[in-house]
Protein backbone atom coordinates (compact mmCIF):
# COMPACT_ATOMS: atom_id res chain seq x y z
CA UNK A 1 0.00 0.00 0.00
CA UNK A 2 1.55 3.31 -0.99
CA UNK A 3 -0.02 6.23 1.11
CA UNK A 4 0.94 9.79 1.78
CA UNK A 5 2.38 9.76 5.62
CA UNK A 6 1.22 12.98 7.25
CA UNK A 7 1.90 14.51 10.93
CA UNK A 8 0.24 18.13 10.47
CA UNK A 9 -2.42 16.41 12.81
CA UNK A 10 0.27 16.79 15.81
CA UNK A 11 1.35 20.39 15.04
CA UNK A 12 -2.38 21.57 15.42
CA UNK A 13 -3.25 23.21 19.05
CA UNK A 14 -6.27 21.67 20.90
CA UNK A 15 -8.60 24.52 20.35
CA UNK A 16 -7.70 23.57 16.23
CA UNK A 17 -8.17 20.14 16.88
CA UNK A 18 -11.40 20.48 18.95
CA UNK A 19 -12.91 22.79 16.11
CA UNK A 20 -12.25 20.71 13.31
CA UNK A 21 -15.13 19.63 11.47
CA UNK A 22 -13.61 17.05 8.50
CA UNK A 23 -13.72 14.19 11.17
CA UNK A 24 -16.40 10.95 10.65
CA UNK A 25 -18.59 11.75 13.80
CA UNK A 26 -18.55 9.23 16.41
CA UNK A 27 -16.02 6.58 15.22
CA UNK A 28 -12.24 6.16 15.98
CA UNK A 29 -8.88 4.23 15.77
CA UNK A 30 -6.93 2.78 18.74
CA UNK A 31 -3.46 1.15 17.52
CA UNK A 32 -2.37 -1.49 20.48
CA UNK A 33 1.60 -0.77 19.37
CA UNK A 34 3.14 -3.72 20.63
CA UNK A 35 7.04 -3.69 21.20
CA UNK A 36 9.33 -6.77 21.82
CA UNK A 37 13.16 -6.39 22.74
CA UNK A 38 15.16 -9.07 24.38
CA UNK A 39 12.44 -10.97 25.80
CA UNK A 40 10.17 -8.58 26.50
CA UNK A 41 7.14 -7.24 25.72
CA UNK A 42 5.58 -3.95 26.03
CA UNK A 43 3.13 -1.75 24.50
CA UNK A 44 3.10 1.99 23.54
CA UNK A 45 1.34 4.36 25.99
CA UNK A 46 0.42 8.08 25.87
CA UNK A 47 0.08 10.56 28.62
CA UNK A 48 -2.60 13.16 28.44
CA UNK A 49 -1.31 16.59 29.51
CA UNK A 50 -1.58 17.60 33.44
CA UNK A 51 -3.63 14.44 34.06
CA UNK A 52 -2.58 11.04 35.26
CA UNK A 53 -4.31 9.08 32.87
CA UNK A 54 -2.67 7.39 30.07
CA UNK A 55 -4.05 5.75 26.55
CA UNK A 56 -3.01 3.65 23.89
CA UNK A 57 -2.32 6.00 20.57
CA UNK A 58 -5.56 6.60 18.84
CA UNK A 59 -7.32 8.76 16.68
CA UNK A 60 -10.18 10.31 14.84
CA UNK A 61 -10.90 9.18 10.73
CA UNK A 62 -10.99 11.96 8.41
CA UNK A 63 -14.14 12.14 6.27
CA UNK A 64 -11.94 11.11 3.32
CA UNK A 65 -9.82 8.75 4.45
CA UNK A 66 -9.66 5.16 4.22
CA UNK A 67 -9.56 3.24 7.73
CA UNK A 68 -6.69 1.44 7.32
CA UNK A 69 -5.00 4.46 6.41
CA UNK A 70 -5.85 5.94 9.41
CA UNK A 71 -4.46 3.64 11.26
CA UNK A 72 -1.07 3.93 9.35
CA UNK A 73 -1.30 7.95 10.13
CA UNK A 74 -1.69 7.34 13.78
CA UNK A 75 0.89 4.71 13.87
CA UNK A 76 3.21 7.41 11.92
CA UNK A 77 2.30 10.17 13.70
CA UNK A 78 3.05 8.08 17.43
CA UNK A 79 6.53 6.44 15.90
CA UNK A 80 7.60 7.65 12.50
CA UNK A 81 7.60 4.54 11.20
CA UNK A 82 6.68 3.43 7.96
CA UNK A 83 5.79 0.07 6.24
CA UNK A 84 4.86 -1.77 9.41
CA UNK A 85 2.13 -4.68 9.76
CA UNK A 86 -0.99 -3.31 11.12
CA UNK A 87 -4.10 -5.56 11.84
CA UNK A 88 -7.23 -5.06 12.65
CA UNK A 89 -8.28 -7.34 15.29
CA UNK A 90 -11.93 -5.69 17.12
CA UNK A 91 -14.49 -3.54 17.37
CA UNK A 92 -15.22 -1.84 20.38
CA UNK A 93 -18.67 -0.59 20.63
CA UNK A 94 -20.00 -0.62 24.45
CA UNK A 95 -22.45 1.86 24.87
CA UNK A 96 -20.35 3.65 27.81
CA UNK A 97 -16.70 2.61 26.55
CA UNK A 98 -16.01 6.88 26.37
CA UNK A 99 -18.09 7.38 29.69
CA UNK A 100 -15.06 6.12 32.22
CA UNK A 101 -12.07 7.73 32.85
CA UNK A 102 -12.75 10.59 30.18
CA UNK A 103 -10.09 12.68 29.38
CA UNK A 104 -10.79 14.91 26.71
CA UNK A 105 -13.34 16.40 29.37
CA UNK A 106 -11.05 16.75 31.35
CA UNK A 107 -8.51 18.39 29.69
CA UNK A 108 -10.86 20.81 27.82
CA UNK A 109 -12.07 22.03 31.39
CA UNK A 110 -8.48 22.03 32.59
CA UNK A 111 -7.32 24.68 29.60
CA UNK A 112 -10.94 26.43 30.01
CA UNK A 113 -12.48 25.43 26.41
CA UNK A 114 -16.05 25.54 27.01
CA UNK A 115 -17.68 24.17 24.12
CA UNK A 116 -21.42 22.17 23.35
CA UNK A 117 -22.86 19.15 25.46
CA UNK A 118 -23.26 18.09 21.82
CA UNK A 119 -19.84 18.85 20.18
CA UNK A 120 -18.39 15.61 18.56
CA UNK A 121 -15.88 14.95 21.21
CA UNK A 122 -18.57 14.66 23.91
CA UNK A 123 -20.22 12.01 22.10
CA UNK A 124 -20.39 8.14 22.13
CA UNK A 125 -17.24 6.34 19.60
CA UNK A 126 -17.26 3.37 18.53
CA UNK A 127 -13.37 2.52 17.74
CA UNK A 128 -11.49 -0.21 15.51
CA UNK A 129 -8.80 -1.50 16.92
CA UNK A 130 -5.03 -2.44 15.32
CA UNK A 131 -2.35 -4.13 16.32
CA UNK A 132 1.33 -3.81 15.54
CA UNK A 133 4.66 -5.41 16.96
CA UNK A 134 7.68 -3.84 16.64
CA UNK A 135 11.11 -3.20 17.73
CA UNK A 136 11.09 -0.66 20.32
CA UNK A 137 14.44 0.48 20.06
CA UNK A 138 13.85 1.26 16.60
CA UNK A 139 11.06 3.92 17.19
CA UNK A 140 10.99 7.28 18.64
CA UNK A 141 7.59 8.95 20.27
CA UNK A 142 5.84 12.26 19.74
CA UNK A 143 3.21 13.82 21.99
CA UNK A 144 0.69 15.83 20.49
CA UNK A 145 -1.94 18.31 20.66
CA UNK A 146 -3.69 16.08 23.67
CA UNK A 147 -0.69 14.24 24.98
CA UNK A 148 2.95 15.47 27.18
CA UNK A 149 4.51 12.37 26.86
CA UNK A 150 5.06 8.59 24.84
CA UNK A 151 6.09 6.18 27.23
CA UNK A 152 6.86 1.78 26.80
CA UNK A 153 5.44 0.06 29.47
CA UNK A 154 5.21 -3.69 30.46
CA UNK A 155 1.83 -5.23 29.29
CA UNK A 156 1.75 -6.27 32.82
CA UNK A 157 2.09 -3.16 34.31
CA UNK A 158 0.33 -0.50 33.14
CA UNK A 159 -0.65 2.75 34.63
CA UNK A 160 -4.39 4.31 35.36
CA UNK A 161 -5.85 3.75 32.04
CA UNK A 162 -8.44 6.13 30.04
CA UNK A 163 -11.57 4.57 28.60
CA UNK A 164 -11.95 0.95 28.04
CA UNK A 165 -8.20 0.88 26.46
CA UNK A 166 -6.73 -1.82 28.90
CA UNK A 167 -9.35 -3.89 27.39
CA UNK A 168 -7.99 -2.90 23.97
CA UNK A 169 -4.60 -4.09 25.06
CA UNK A 170 -5.49 -7.40 26.45
CA UNK A 171 -8.04 -8.03 23.52
CA UNK A 172 -5.13 -6.69 21.33
CA UNK A 173 -2.90 -9.14 23.00
CA UNK A 174 -4.79 -12.35 23.21
CA UNK A 175 -4.99 -11.57 19.10
CA UNK A 176 -1.21 -11.39 19.06
CA UNK A 177 -0.75 -14.22 20.71
CA UNK A 178 -3.16 -16.51 18.73
CA UNK A 179 -1.73 -15.05 15.42
CA UNK A 180 1.59 -14.51 15.98
CA UNK A 181 3.36 -17.07 13.90
CA UNK A 182 0.96 -17.17 11.36
CA UNK A 183 0.15 -13.34 10.16
CA UNK A 184 3.51 -11.01 11.34
CA UNK A 185 5.77 -13.51 10.60
CA UNK A 186 4.59 -14.67 6.89
CA UNK A 187 4.06 -11.25 6.79
CA UNK A 188 7.65 -8.90 7.33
Amino acid sequence: MIMKLDDSKNKMTLQELIDTKNFINQLSVDCAIFGFHDNSLKILLLKYHELNLWAIPGGFIFEDEHLDDAAHRILYERTHLEDVYLQQFYTFGGIDRTEKNNPHRQLLANKGIEIDKDHWINKRFVTVGYYALIDYTLSHTFPDAFNETCAWFDVHDLPEMAFDHKEIIEKGLEHLRKTLDYDIVGSN
